[in-house]
């Protein structure tokens, strides 16, 4: 087919390229507004659940340390103390109540989406990047609406998941531009995740054994192994770093230590957070079934070796992920479902962060059929992704379903009296052993 040169269009169709550029921006515009609108209902519906549990301890211990009493003392639990310092600072403002802290909640969770697209658009591109951040979005409201354990606002997982997604986009940029230095900014970034709570562990060790089994596979690597290390422990230890001041000037050390590590452990026997069946992971039936099917077209395409080639000839970006990218997100997969199973009980919160390595994973199959040279451009390859698309939309709405009017029936029984009762209540609560 001629093209123009000049403009790099089809000299047959020239507006074809312009009108799918059109398109497309349409497709992100309402791609966004889904991912917002769910926001808001999700945030919505755990606001005004009617659990009174971990929302108005972490709300009611940081407002007693915005008034000068001292955590691990006065106010103590079995976590680190970051979500008590970061609500302590929204009530140094002056705000009273668990309202103060919607904006933040929500900015965090916002930053938590763009990350996620963000990773995805790392791996497979801009338009795969957005849909997983749709799945993150949906999946992410479902399990802290659906928690029948907690109130789904301002847990740990919530201001945990920018922090989390963006740990693994900077990762995998340290191991493609082969820049060991840049595991520092992740070792900070695990390290406030630590501070927030330790389920940030399943991705620490993660990348701790990727990077080693990477760096064992080629002598460059074995070099740069030391480095990475050092850069990775010195960034958790920077993020950890006024924290430790911080219990060392209260004088609590002992009792922060005694939280974290005895009573903390304690829980461990207690339950599991394993799924009790398939209807507690229901977002995640559409990524579990293109995750798996993903991986075995990635693959059958990836040791083909057509798509590099492809990509190398036609001058433009691979979009398909390479083994170390797969094999690590497997990885941590492995080690979120073992931390589920000591988990103390089965509280859906649990699953927000768990659910991440699968999400990306599911991105596989849509990278392989708008990459596969193959299929790309075939009948064969658009009525596939049709069905696909068609087939997500379908399964989703079983969540949508559950989500929405859930969220519209708590609002509509959400007394504010009740809860600034309850928030007031919690004021006097003091050394505690919550989930």
């Amino acid at each position: 087919m001629p093209v123009d040169i000049s403009t790099g269009l089809s000299a047959a169709n020239p507006a074809k390229p312009l009108a799918s550029a059109r398109w497309r921006i349409v497709g992100f515009i309402l791609g966004i507004f889904f991912v917002l609108a769910i926001h808001v209902v999700g945030r919505a519906g755990s606001f005004c659940s009617p659990i009174r549990a971990d929302s108005y301890v972490f709300a009611g211990f940081g407002y007693r340390i915005a008034q000068g009493e001292v955590l691990y003392l006065d106010v103590s639990d079995a976590k680190p103390p970051g979500i008590f310092l970061l609500n302590a600072m929204v009530y140094r403002l002056g705000a009273h109540g668990r309202a103060a802290l919607i904006p933040v909640e929500s900015l965090f969770l916002l930053l938590g989406y763009f990350a996620v697209y963000a990773v995805g658009r790392d791996l497979y591109g801009r338009g795969v990047g957005l849909v997983l951040a749709i799945a993150a979005a949906l999946t992410v409201n479902f399990f802290l609406v659906a928690d029948f354990g907690t109130e789904g606002f301002n847990l740990a997982e919530s201001y945990m998941l920018p922090l989390v997604a963006a740990a693994v986009l900077f990762y995998r940029r340290a191991r493609l531009q082969h820049r060991p230095g840049l595991l520092f900014l992740v070792g900070i970034l695990l390290g406030l995740a630590f501070v927030l709570k330790q389920t940030v562990l399943p991705l620490a060790i993660a990348i701790g054994l990727h990077w080693t089994g990477r760096c064992c596979l080629t002598r460059r690597g074995a070099r740069a192994w030391a480095p990475g290390v050092l850069a990775l422990l010195s960034g958790i230890c920077v993020a950890l770093l006024p924290f430790v001041l911080l219990v060392l000037r209260q004088g609590t050390t002992a009792n922060a230590w005694t939280a974290l590590t005895t009573q903390a452990a304690d829980r461990l026997t207690r339950a599991t957070a394993w799924p009790g069946s398939w209807a507690d992971v229901l977002p995640l039936w559409v990524p579990m079934a293109w995750a798996g099917i993903g991986l075995i077209l990635w693959g059958r395409t990836r040791w083909s070796g057509r798509v590099a080639d492809a990509a190398q000839r036609a001058n433009r970006p691979n979009h398909l992920p390479t083994p170390a990218d797969v094999s690590f997100l497997l990885i941590w997969l492995v080690l979120e479902c073992v931390m589920l199973v000591y988990l103390p009980q089965r509280a859906f919160h649990y699953y927000v962060l768990s659910c991440l390595p699968l999400i990306f994973l599911s991105g596989l199959i849509w990278a392989v059929l708008r990459t596969d040279p193959y299929l790309v451009g075939s009948r064969f390859a658009r009525l596939t992704l049709a069905a696909v698309a068609i087939w997500s939309i379908a399964f989703a709405r079983p969540t949508v379903d559950t989500l929405v009017p859930t969220a519209i029936s708590r609002y509509r029984s959400y007394d504010a009296a009740t809860d600034r009762a309850y928030f007031d209540e919690a004021l006097n609560w003091g050394h505690l052993d919550l989930g």
